[in-house]
């Protein structure tokens, strides 16, 4: 009969330190935030800040750790191949050719896929746009035909895929839009700067849009816009 107090409080023990973990964990993943989500509050934004969250659910998760790689023209754009020289072929798919060199796995976007980027705006395999601009600027193209939404938000999500990977860069939200002669894509996403002794941390949300034509491909930067600047940690 002495037993079961022990037992009891063993078990009171293991509850406990379960519920722990799991505020814990629940803590650090940050807020759920819907699919096609435009409106944020103060806490729901240092929430995703202060905490391991990094995505939406849907938003594009690749598995290889490959860095880009394309080929530069004169006019420093990048260009797509569907027969590059490589120096060892390690696999392919619809999309993209892999390969090793020194040591380092790369790929290479087949033309089917993707047949230009302007390399003002497309930077060591990721997409750099200058914060609060309106100025619409043809970045790239789309070479598959037809088209779907489900397509286009992944080719977004593709081309910024490092640039997201920044630790004061949360994505909130990413969703694509289909209207009759082109598709919409918005990003949500947040900046932090982070502050000293003397100053907080300022945390901006960011809206950026693109426009991908149906009948060519063409991709738009449209607009990148600071929606509200809030102070973080201070």
């Amino acid at each position: 009969m002495k037993k079961r107090p022990i037992i009891l409080l063993i078990l009171a023990l293991a509850v406990i330190v379960f519920l722990i973990i799991f505020f814990l964990i629940r803590a650090n993943s940050g807020p759920p935030f819907e699919e096609n989500q435009s409106e944020f509050s103060n806490l729901d934004i240092k929430k995703a800040i202060y905490s391991d969250y990094k995505i939406p659910s849907g938003f594009l998760e690749e598995e290889s750790s490959a860095g880009f790689i394309s080929y530069l023209n004169q006019e420093i754009s990048y260009f797509c191949s569907d027969s590059p020289n490589l120096t060892e072929t390690l696999y392919e798919n619809n999309n993209f050719f892999y390969y090793i060199e020194n040591n380092t796995e790369y790929r290479i976007i087949k033309c089917g896929y993707v047949s230009y980027l302007d390399n003002i705006y497309y930077k060591e395999g990721l997409l750099f746009v200058p914060f609060d601009t309106n100025i619409t600027k043809l970045i790239g193209n789309y070479s598959k035909n037809p088209k779907t939404k489900e397509e286009v938000k992944e080719l977004i999500e593709f081309l910024g895929f490092n640039r997201y990977k920044l630790n004061s860069n949360k994505i909130l939200s990413s969703f694509t839009e289909e209207f009759d002669e082109f598709f919409r894509h918005t990003l949500f996403q947040t900046r932090l700067i982070e502050g000293n002794n003397e100053f907080c941390d300022k945390i901006f949300l960011i809206k950026v849009i693109y426009d991908i034509e149906k009948a060519n491909g063409a991709i738009y930067h449209i607009e990148t816009r600071t929606i509200k600047q809030i102070n973080g940690r201070c």
